[in-house]
């Protein structure tokens, strides 16, 4: 069985199937109970945001985020939300 697996371990990274299986298990548990943990980082990275934006310049803001993209939705949320208007 060991055998079988190395063997296919250079068709299993050209079939991305380990970045898979790490977005996989990321997102379950970003949907359990271990998303607490993510959260702080969240609110710490949408302050940045709105500080890295100065008010008089802030028309348009972009994140480039690769997979989970909706954590980038939830980033900028939250961003949104502390903006004061």
């Amino acid at each position: 069985m060991v055998v079988l697996v190395r063997a296919a371990q250079p068709l299993l990274r050209q079939a991305y199937v380990y970045h898979l299986m790490d977005d996989w298990i990321f997102n379950r548990q970003n949907a359990s109970e271990s998303a607490r943990i993510l959260m702080p980082g969240f609110d710490q990275f949408a302050r940045r945001i709105v500080r890295g934006c100065p008010e008089r310049r802030r028309q348009e803001i972009l994140v480039v985020a690769t997979a989970p993209r909706h954590l980038a939705i939830e980033v900028l949320t939250r961003a949104l939300a502390s903006i004061p208007k």
